[in-house]
This record gives structure tokens, C-alpha cells and sequence, in this order.
């Protein structure tokens, strides 16, 4: 039983210390600008990319509308 006893205990600490290495290798990694980074990586996109589209096809101005007729509505 002093063997079982032993191994647990070495379990413990071993999984004591892994997790205090985790933490603080974690609170290291806060840097200096208050946490803002998203890590998105590059440069901001302020402009949607230009599509070359083929010739007679053109990106509706507006957003997708959706109609509702009078035979399509379901009375409940």
C-alpha cells in the first residue's frame, strides 16, 4: 500500500508543478499594450478588395431583400 501511497503522491506533485509552469509561462506572455492584440497578423483592411468580374455581371448596391407574397404566407 506504501508503494500506491508513493505513486500518487508523485503523481500529484509532478502534475503540481506542470501546472505552475503552465501558469506562469502564461502571465509571461501578457504584453505591454494592455492585451489588444488579436494576432490577427498583417496589415488592417480598410477597403474591400476590387473584384474583376466577368463582363456583364455587377454586384448588386443594395443587400438581399426578401419578399413575402401573399400566396407564400401560411395562415396558422
Amino acid at each position: 500500500m506504501n508503494g500506491l501511497l508513493l505513486d500518487i503522491l508523485f503523481c500529484l506533485m509532478a502534475y503540481s508543478i506542470l501546472l505552475a509552469i503552465i501558469i506562469w509561462k502564461k502571465g509571461k506572455k501578457e504584453d505591454g499594450n494592455g492585451g489588444s492584440n488579436d494576432d490577427d497578423g498583417g496589415l488592417p483592411v480598410l477597403t474591400p478588395p476590387e473584384l474583376d468580374l466577368p463582363p456583364g455581371v455587377c454586384l448588386p448596391i443594395d443587400g438581399p431583400r426578401q419578399v413575402i407574397h401573399e400566396s407564400d404566407e401560411v395562415l396558422a
